[in-house]
């Protein structure tokens, strides 16, 4: 007696699913990487989703369902940038003061002051988009460490020489 075969869906809940051998014939699962970066995204967090996607779905660990951890990911990288940039532009103002204080003391000190207090509230919140950047991108597999320690099914192109085989 034959055995009967499974449904897609039995397949999935089992873990036994696979697009390229159980997908009727002419239907192609959707390729992550095709999608665009979402429109709330700046364009720096946009660039670095364009830069990091292809190279996630091809190693098989980004599914559909992390394009929201991917994109706050990007929206965390692109954030900890802003705050780096406003801490290297305190510091060239600190720096700028030192060098070209003003006449009153008075002055001076306020603004030197006011800028130090920036430096620092800056310097926390860059630590923090780091820190938050780094657990999303920990969670992706996105860092050297990380990324032996997340298994994906991966994707690999064709080989011409197992047809001839066949």
């Amino acid at each position: 007696m034959p055995r009967i075969p499974k449904t897609i869906e039995a397949k999935q809940r089992e873990g036994s699913y696979r697009a390229d051998r159980d997908e009727p014939e002419g239907v192609a699962p959707a390729a992550v990487s095709s999608f665009t970066p979402p429109s709330h995204l700046d364009t720096l967090a946009k660039n670095y989703w364009r830069k990091n996607i292809k190279t996630l779905d091809l190693s098989g660990i980004l599914k559909e369902s992390d394009l929201t951890t991917f994109a706050l990911c990007c929206a965390a990288y692109s954030d900890y940038v802003f705050w780096s940039t406003i801490c290297r532009d305190a510091k060239k103002a600190i720096e700028d003061l030192r060098e070209n204080p003003p006449e009153d003391i008075e002055a001076q000190i306020s603004a030197q002051a006011l800028t130090q207090a920036n430096l620092e509230k800056a310097q926390k919140q860059k630590n923090s988009q780091m820190k938050t950047f780094l657990d999303f991108a920990k969670s992706l597999g996105l860092t050297a460490v990380d990324r032996g320690k997340i298994r994906g099914e991966g994707k690999k192109e064709a080989d011409a020489f197992s047809g001839f085989l066949s």
